[in-house]
């Protein structure tokens, strides 16, 4: 999909942007990327921006691998995300029941850290 080097797309991703549809997601999302980062801290902090909830984590002197290069920072920044995402969000009561993470109707979600539905 990407074609046979992740520096030259060529592939059929080559040309495809989801960009437009950031706007539609609509449950709380963490976005990190590292000082170094290839991707960019701008890029991701524009995305982050059309996303409803969301919140944004530069690791600082961090690349890529955030959980490698800033361990302790990005194992921080997703209990922040979690601990803020508990807090009633769009109308909907959400909280962590015995570490499963469930929506005020009861759903189950996947892994006790998905989205609640």
């Amino acid at each position: 999909m990407q074609g046979p080097s992740e520096f030259t797309i060529t592939g059929t991703l080559g040309k495809y942007d989801a960009t437009s549809f950031l706007p539609q997601i609509k449950v709380p999302t963490l976005f990190t990327v590292g000082q170094f980062d290839e991707v960019g801290p701008e890029l991701v902090r524009r995305f982050a921006a059309r996303v409803p909830a969301a919140r944004y984590v530069q690791l600082a002197g961090s690349a890529h691998m955030t959980p490698w290069d800033a361990r302790d920072e990005n194992v921080k920044s997703c209990a922040r995300s979690y601990a803020w995402r508990t807090r009633p969000a769009r109308g909907r009561e959400v909280g962590m029941i015995k570490g499963v993470h469930r929506s005020r109707a009861g759903r189950r979600c996947a892994g006790g850290v998905g989205p609640a539905t």
